[in-house]
């Protein structure tokens, strides 16, 4: 990985750092939002299923499928805008027995446009491995570099709160793995479990009656 992405990772994560750290402080001096559910914190744990390609110098293009967890846990900084830190690991069979794996970890960005919907952009490390009990000279092969990935989700949420609470958001993701030795292009289908904090009540814009109850 080159000294620009280590560069644009701990920046980004500096960021990360200090918005999720920063204290919340008095009312004053603060710019009040509109309750919401997709506020504050989240967490989300996830599952898709996959088709996948890769390719290797010297070698066909070779097809896969199978199953893809994964993790994040992050804050929406602003109503629109989101950054958090996602994990991701999986594998499937492929064509003569062999096997693929996956794996991966970096910065989620997201931008909702619109209601529950979100646009995800991802940068960060993976790792793709194929393994061919066929082949006896080079039984295993893996590349592991940069790890781009363009996604979206939309939250349904089945908890009635006046902000934050637990969705099941449907989600589609294409990641893609750029490496010298070995390329692959995931294309993901599936369904994430978040949990969303939401925000204090001294942040939203409330009638008097409600603003101070606990």
């Amino acid at each position: 990985m080159g000294g620009t992405l280590r560069r644009a990772l701990a920046a980004a994560a500096l960021v990360i750092g200090s918005a999720m750290g920063y204290p919340c402080g008095s009312a004053k001096g603060q710019i009040l939002v509109s309750p919401r559910a997709r506020q504050g914190y989240y967490f989300t744990l996830g599952y898709s299923v996959f088709g996948a390609e890769q390719w290797a110098p010297g070698r066909p293009r070779e097809l896969a499928r199978g199953g893809l967890l994964t993790y994040g846990l992050g804050q929406m900084l602003t109503d629109r805008w989101g950054l958090g830190f996602r994990a991701e690991g999986g594998a499937g069979p492929g064509g003569q027995g062999r096997t693929w794996e996956t794996f991966g970890f970096g910065l989620d960005a997201q931008f909702n446009p619109v209601s529950n919907l979100a646009l995800h952009l991802g940068l960060g490390v993976g790792v793709d491995a194929v393994t061919d009990p066929l082949d006896l000279e080079n039984h295993s092969r893996a590349g592991y570099g940069s790890a781009y990935s363009l996604g979206a989700s939309w939250d349904l949420f089945f908890t009635h709160r006046l902000t934050g609470g637990w969705s099941l958001a449907p989600t589609v993701m294409i990641r893609y793995v750029p490496t010298d030795s070995l390329r692959g292009l995931w294309i993901c289908g599936g369904v994430q479990l978040a949990v969303w904090s939401g925000k204090p009540r001294n942040q939203l814009i409330l009638p008097d009656s409600e603003a101070y109850q606990k």
